[in-house]
């Protein structure tokens, strides 16, 4: 499924065709996901996450596959694998699958509510792992488009901080990465 994902011609005609199987689909993965340890499945729960995020590609505001019930499942099930290992894939596709679900309103703000996810957004963005920091601004940028979200991340005080020590420590030869934290930053301010 991850792999049939990455198609767009199959994702245009199956998956958006096949919303209720897909649902169902995502609430097992989910499950699955719950029932096992990193320790012992750590390439099962790599497959799964690649898997949710190819999927939650699709998953626009204007064009919904899953409901927000799914999608905040989806957030307590794997929110804490950007820190729960060391397996740097695990971590980046973590991150994109947040960055997809933060594209929701609703999402945005469980996500700000989160002190446990907060903090380990904050952990994150003092990792040395360019993408991982790149992905995890992008989903601060997401969150701050919505004015209560916003408000929320401001009134806490830990991400502005943050963010402008990411603005600080990238360069002119990241210029990318200073520019999403320049964005963040704006939208916060």
């Amino acid at each position: 499924m991850a792999n049939l994902s990455t198609e767009e011609q199959y994702a245009s005609s199956q998956l958006l065709s096949q919303r209720e199987g897909l649902q169902g689909f995502i609430r097992s993965l989910v499950k699955a996901i719950d029932k096992r340890t990193i320790d012992i499945n750590e390439e099962f729960i790599l497959n799964a996450i690649s898997c949710i995020t190819n999927i939650l590609f699709y998953d626009i505001p204007s064009a919904e596959l899953l409901n927000n019930d799914i999608r905040i499942a989806i957030f307590h099930s794997i929110k804490l694998y950007i820190l729960a290992t060391q397996n740097e894939e695990i971590q980046i596709e973590t991150v994109r699958v947040l960055s997809n679900l933060s594209r929701h309103a609703a999402l945005c703000d469980q996500f700000a509510d989160d002190n446990t996810f907060l903090d380990a957004l904050t952990v994150v963005l003092d990792h040395t792992l360019r993408d991982l920091v790149f992905y995890s601004v992008g989903i601060i940028i997401n969150i701050t488009l919505h004015e209560s979200s916003r408000r929320t991340l401001l009134e806490k005080q830990i991400i502005l901080p943050k963010l402008i020590n990411v603005l600080r420590d990238s360069n002119i030869e990241d210029i990318d990465l200073s520019r999403v934290a320049a964005k963040a930053l704006h939208n916060m301010t």
